[in-house]
């Protein structure tokens, strides 16, 4: 009687009268939580609705996440599939069509599962699979058993799943349904996921070159910087705003660097990381910056 007056709502469209479903407080509570992402969900044209405190989403969103990459769905779903199938199976006739390119499909194993049980949503979930091709871990991955998930005084079922493509089998490692415990009536799903970089290699040099500072030779490099006067001088004098202040800091250092390279240069193997960083340099050019922005700020008042 209950299910057919809930069908029998939908004769009340464009009324003043309507019928609801009387939940417990708790899980009204839950439901408002989660009403906001409820309607963000309808506002993308995603089909959710709620069923007691849980919120089910259509496959439009799993297929948006399917275009990005790689993707997976775990938790619990409120589902019962038995041991149905969830990968359909492929006869082929695209082989024999020329117009039709032709798509091999990945060999899935057979899936197991202890519960034999098939309610509605476990329907709606095997044909969510069929649309998305994700298919069921649980009683494929890891331990085959396909171990019951939720354990309460009314009985055992499997509800909790991990879904996955069979293209991303490989990122699964370990998968299995632990032991139930005190702390709640599901039992954890354990998996490990192993991402690898696929990115190419970068080649790093081997040598270092760096500047190891010699106060013996400080008067060739005091030499080498007279003959870069006229340079130092003519950044220094084109300073008119800060862009120029900033040109002239980065040409100045390296004027600086390079010249004190020609002297004081060494280089390092960096697979022994025989690294050296001398500090006597770096109050000289701080100095030197210091410098070049009293001068810009002078010429500007």
């Amino acid at each position: 009687m209950r299910d057919l007056v809930k069908k029998s709502s939908k004769n009340l469209k464009d009324s003043p009268f309507g019928i609801s479903e009387q939940l417990p407080l708790e899980i009204q509570k839950r439901r408002k939580e989660k009403l906001p992402l409820l309607k963000e969900l309808r506002s993308r044209d995603i089909k959710a609705y709620f069923v007691k405190d849980k919120l089910f989403v259509g496959e439009r969103v799993c297929l948006e996440y399917k275009e990005k990459g790689s993707f997976l769905v775990c938790g619990d779903l409120n589902s019962r599939i038995g041991e149905i199938d969830d990968v359909l199976s492929n006869d082929n006739l695209d082989l024999y069509l020329e117009s039709v390119d032709h798509v091999e499909t990945p060999i899935v194993p057979k899936r197991h599962s202890v519960d034999k049980t098939v309610n509605a949503f476990g329907r709606k979930l095997l044909q969510l699979c069929y649309n998305t091709e994700l298919t069921i871990a649980n009683g494929r991955l890891g331990n085959r058993v396909g171990k019951f998930t939720f354990c309460t005084m009314n009985g055992r079922s499997v509800n909790d799943y991990l879904l996955v493509s069979p293209s991303d089998y490989k990122l699964i490692k370990n998968f299995d349904v632990l032991n139930f415990n005190e702390f709640s009536d599901h039992a954890p799903l354990l998996f490990e996921l192993e991402f690898r970089n696929f990115r190419p290699e970068l080649s790093f040099p081997k040598i270092r070159n760096y500047i190891k500072w010699d106060i013996k030779r400080s008067n060739e490099y005091i030499d080498i910087i007279q003959q870069e006067q006229n340079n130092l001088l003519s950044l220094v004098n084109n300073i008119t705003n800060t862009n120029n202040l900033n040109h002239a800091v980065k040409e100045f250092t390296n004027i600086l660097f390079d010249s004190a390279h020609k002297v004081f240069g060494a280089v390092c193997d960096l697979e022994d990381q025989k690294l050296y960083t001398d500090l006597k340099i770096l109050p000289l050019l701080n100095f030197l910056h210091q410098r070049l922005l009293t001068i810009y700020l002078t010429k500007k008042s």
